[in-house]
């Protein structure tokens, strides 16, 4: 578990991905806290495995997880994010994550990032962290900024939208 300020990051495990299939009241019941009703925009995050089986005392833990994001003194699931993956050949990890809309614009998303950052940077493999947003000024842009993020340039998605690139190096953390 992370913990922030406000907010613990709970590591999504195989139950509350089960937890999650079953509806809001079941994932609710697992941790305890209340889950927004409009939440989560992308319920990819909480796919289960092909065979749909979750294994008694099977955590699904991996050292690069996603994350449930909780307000302690709510007791609210304000949202989720974690990491895509392990870090790339250059050490590279990215970093993707939402919020329920209740909870935005309310720092929620820049207190979970920058823990997500400060995390991935500890391990010694890890160069950088990336994310990508739209190819627009919009919340994600800001919240990447605030944490201090750079934007790296502009790419062209599988869907051949644009999209941008940004980063934030080990060296540029330590270095201010």
């Amino acid at each position: 578990m992370l913990v922030t300020k406000r907010l613990e990051l709970h590591e999504v495990r195989l139950e509350h991905k089960a937890a999650f299939h079953q509806g809001a009241e079941a994932l609710s019941q697992l941790l305890g806290v209340a889950v927004p009703p409009e939440w989560p925009e992308f319920p990819e995050a909480f796919t289960l495995p092909a065979n749909d089986v979750v294994a008694v005392g099977d955590t699904g833990s991996n050292r690069w997880p996603g994350y449930l994001f909780i307000d302690r003194s709510k007791r609210a699931l304000v949202g989720n994010g974690g990491y895509a993956g392990e870090p790339d050949g250059t050490g590279e990890v990215e970093v993707g994550y939402e919020v329920a809309p209740d909870y935005r614009n309310l720092g929620y998303a820049s207190e979970a990032v920058r823990a997500l950052v400060d995390h991935a940077l500890k391990v010694p493999e890890v160069t950088a962290v990336i994310a990508h947003t739209l190819a627009v000024e919009n919340a994600s842009v800001r919240v990447l900024r605030k944490v201090g993020f750079q934007w790296a340039g502009e790419l062209v998605s599988e869907d051949a939208d644009p999209i941008w690139r940004w980063q934030i190096t080990r060296k540029e953390i330590y270095q201010s």
